[in-house]
């Protein structure tokens, strides 16, 4: 279903059809080819943190959400969602006091739940943070003016999860081990312009402190 034609038929990085020249124009057969090279060649990650993926079954949920394309479900996903992180988030780890005996055991059972519910957390907050900024992703920067009037406007709404103010409570009660591994994965997805309104800029400076 994916092959070409049997035969030879040209592929589009050869040289095209003349119907096909005709029917796309050369400019629209330019761009068609330059979106067929992003899906087969593989893009260079650069830097120490390679960019946001949805690897496995995650890809199968991702194309659903943008496939469906449906505001509503959109809407009760991410409330889902932040209920569900909240709810983790909160989960007290370490029940009680060990014994000698029952140490070791209990060791590697508060650190396979740990695993577990870190991860699961990780796993909500990247699909919170891709339906969050999902309306504003662009291919391309913003052009500065189009970026100072989103300012202006998004610096007057309110995130569907604070995490600003989750962040404060991990840091203040130590429990930022668990806290800041998913806020993190969450602001991976994060458009062009989010990183500057001020909501974000005090969570990156607090992050800063934090790293400091």
């Amino acid at each position: 279903m994916c092959k070409g034609p049997i035969g030879g038929g040209a592929n589009w990085g050869d040289t095209p059809d003349q119907d096909v020249l005709n029917m796309l124009g050369s400019d629209n057969l330019s761009r068609l080819k330059r979106l067929q090279e992003r899906f087969v060649v593989p893009q260079s990650i650069r830097g120490p943190c390679p960019p946001p993926s949805f690897p496995g079954c995650q890809q199968f949920f991702r194309d659903f959400i943008l496939s469906a394309g449906s505001y509503q479900f959109n809407q009760h996903l991410m409330d889902s969602l932040c209920l569900k992180i909240l709810e983790l988030n909160g989960l007290t780890l370490v029940e009680h006091e060990h014994s000698d005996g029952e140490a070791d055991m209990d060791e590697q059972d508060e650190k396979k739940r740990f695993t577990v519910v870190l991860l699961s957390l990780r796993l909500l907050a990247k699909f919170l943070g891709f339906l969050v900024f999902l309306p504003y992703r662009t291919v391309e920067q913003p052009t500065r003016d189009l970026q100072d009037s989103a300012l202006a406007l998004r610096n007057q709404t309110l995130p569907i999860l604070d995490i600003l103010k989750l962040l404060r409570q991990s840091v203040r009660d130590q429990r930022s081990i668990l806290t800041i591994p998913w806020i993190v994965e969450y602001l991976s997805l994060v458009d062009h312009i989010a990183p500057f309104l001020d909501y974000y800029r005090k969570v990156f400076g607090l992050l800063l402190q934090v790293y400091r």
